[in-house]
């Protein structure tokens, strides 16, 4: 993809991470016998200070790509507005895929090449392919309790379950880190 332009500054701190990772596999171990006096840490402690100097490079990096970040929103609606409803082209693959279909990434993309070739509607193209639209009916009943064509009809509203997943995931690392802390307590 000629166009895509990587994020070289998180390429940079995934970098450092990898250089520094087996470092702190020895700082580690350095600790196990840091109460003995003996040579067994006289190299690997002389290297304390790298680790430390590119932990500092990767946090201040990081802290700078985070700052950059912002939301976009007009662009964000340009773009919602130039795909249309392509953008239920994965979840529209997953639902497939998730009904046992081996082929559904494959009928999907055609399905949208299709969209896009004819400007036609994906929710139209997908409706063609009865077996398609069928097992798509069948998953957003089961799972979201949606209505097909209700689901695929409004682009600007769909943002998947990602949100409802983040919260359950944080949710269960709150309980469990609750019951560390009892568990420390007691």
């Amino acid at each position: 993809m000629p166009q895509k332009r990587n994020p070289w500054n998180s390429e940079h701190v995934k970098s450092l991470w990898k250089a520094f990772c087996p470092r702190v596999l020895t700082f580690f171990m350095d600790q196990i016998s840091e109460h003995q006096r003996d040579l067994t840490n006289s190299a690997s402690s002389r290297f304390v200070g790298e680790f430390i100097a590119g932990f500092a490079s990767a946090a201040d990096r990081m802290r700078a790509v985070i700052h950059s970040l912002f939301v976009d929103r007009r662009r964000m609606a340009e773009n919602l507005a130039h795909t249309g409803d392509l953008i239920f082209s994965e979840p529209a693959y997953i639902l497939v895929a998730l009904a046992g279909d081996e082929d559904a990434h494959e009928r999907v993309r055609r399905a949208t090449l299709k969209a896009e070739q004819t400007g036609a509607r994906l929710v139209d193209v997908l409706h063609e392919d009865a077996a398609v639209w069928d097992i798509l009916s069948r998953q957003l009943v089961h799972s979201r309790g949606l209505d097909a064509r209700a689901f695929f009809s409004e682009p600007a509203r769909y943002r998947g379950i990602a949100a409802e997943k983040a919260i359950a995931i944080a949710d269960a690392h709150a309980q469990a880190v609750a019951k560390i802390r009892g568990e420390l307590a007691g």
